[in-house]
């Protein structure tokens, strides 16, 4: 709930593409196990049922429509955008995986990429 909440703190709480209230949050870099993305902020995006599963205009069918997006969360978080406190620890980026160094980690990250 807590990262739901960050997420429309960020984006709103409406569909980023039509502004339907009826939303769900969308990994942007999937997440499960194996894949590596991961339940942050920064990884996420509301969009309705139309604009997030459906067939034909939905990120998960269009390839085109994800590439924008995923490409929108590089320029404005970083390529790191989708991992977590210990993706970061275990690949050297912070001393130890506490939320404190993420989030320092992750503002740099995005005052950086914003510049």
């Amino acid at each position: 709930r807590k990262t739901k909440n960050e997420i429309f703190r960020i984006w709103g709480d409406r569909c980023f593409v039509c502004g339907s209230p009826n939303v769900s949050c969308h990994h942007v870099y999937e997440k499960g196990y194996g894949k590596g993305g991961r339940g942050v902020k920064t990884n996420g995006l509301p969009l309705c049922q139309l604009h997030h599963t459906d067939q034909n205009h939905g990120i998960h069918h269009d390839r085109a429509f994800y590439n924008r997006v995923r490409e929108m969360f590089i320029k404005k978080f970083g390529p790191r955008y989708y991992q977590d406190k210990y993706d970061l620890w275990m690949d050297g980026l912070i001393e130890s995986p506490t939320d404190e160094l993420y989030e320092a980690y992750m503002e740099q990250e995005e005052k950086r990429m914003n510049r």
